[in-house]
């Protein structure tokens, strides 16, 4: 099956652009958050698309960037993305917050005498609204010289200009949606549950290459349709 994907060539240069607007805006270095739901930053800039656990890219205004992960996230990561830097923090583990015995992790203080990033005096936040809060304290309390400030709209612009690589993804992936559409139209019949519609959906998306629905797929028939988004239920077509 012929995939649509994003050189590293692309990405390395987003990167740079991206240390371009650091400079510009006078920080010194910025940390790009992602969950799994809301990957966007993070895999703009490192292709990776973290699991169950947090992550962030760690971008000095000059230097190489550094991903960084959970516990569970490593061996991963190192196949998913090109970085070559990629450390481990405990900050990045999922939500139930797991002990990891045994195991070793890299403060950001440690962070940045390790890659020589001592320097450092403004910081800003890429996902703001989503940074977890154990990375904010330890931000804080490791880094107490460290100003740390909202910085989203240092990456965001970069973003709304799609290359070409961007643009041939992007009809593909309408392209697939084209066929869930319409294998829903040609399936779809009364006694259907709203989960068994989006199955169809599902099931046309992955088998045409796409790697994942871009949000939760919605389906709502009676009552549901007074909602402005939902979730799919036992709820059946009439």
């Amino acid at each position: 099956m012929n995939t649509t994907t994003i050189p590293t060539s692309e990405f390395e240069e987003r990167i740079r652009k991206f240390q371009a607007n650091i400079k510009k805006e006078g920080l010194d270095a910025c940390l790009v958050h992602a969950t799994e739901s809301d990957m966007a930053f993070v895999r703009y800039l490192s292709e990776y698309w973290p699991v169950f656990e947090t992550a962030a890219v760690f971008v000095p205004a000059q230097g190489e960037a550094i991903l960084l992960v959970g516990p569970e996230s490593d061996l991963y990561a190192s196949r998913r993305s090109f970085f070559k830097n990629i450390e481990k923090t405990i900050e990045y583990r999922e939500s139930a917050e797991p002990d990891a015995p045994g195991m070793s992790f890299i403060t950001y203080k440690d962070l940045l005498e390790k890659y020589d990033l001592q320097h450092i005096r403004k910081l800003g936040i890429v996902g703001w609204a989503i940074t977890p809060l154990p990375v904010y304290t330890s931000l804080k309390e490791q880094l107490p010289n460290v100003e740390i400030v909202k910085a989203d709209m240092t990456l965001w612009p970069l973003r709304f200009v799609k290359s070409e690589n961007e643009l041939a993804c992007m009809r593909k992936a309408y392209q697939i949606s084209e066929l869930a559409v319409e294998a829903i139209l040609n399936e779809i019949k009364p006694g259907m549950t709203e989960l068994q519609v989006i199955g169809i959906a599902q099931r046309e998306i992955y088998k045409h290459g796409g790697e994942y629905e871009g949000h939760s797929l919605y389906c709502f028939c009676g009552e549901s349709t007074n909602n402005a988004i939902s979730r799919p239920g036992h709820n059946t077509i009439v």
